[in-house]
């Protein structure tokens, strides 16, 4: 592997990471952190307003919301690499 081949690779995976994270890129944490909540409520309020989960939608908004936190936690500490 050459320096060329290095540096393509250095370059794709950026992009791969650009386009799984990108709105994250160069916050400080406490400001994803707010985003995240952000996320969460725009979820639930579009959850109650179309009701997809029916008579079991507590149990999924619970399991959906668990599922994003653990996502950007994941990230945050870098743990999905």
């Amino acid at each position: 592997m050459d320096l060329q081949d290095i540096f393509k690779s250095v370059e794709a995976e950026h992009n791969h990471s650009l386009r799984k994270h990108g709105k994250w890129i160069d916050k400080p944490k406490n400001e994803q952190f707010e985003a995240i909540d952000e996320e969460i409520g725009e979820w639930k309020s579009a959850a109650k307003r179309h009701d997809i989960y029916g008579e079991h939608g507590e149990v999924a908004e619970a399991i959906q919301v668990m599922n994003v936190m653990a996502r950007r936690i994941m990230y945050l500490t870098g743990e999905d690499q």
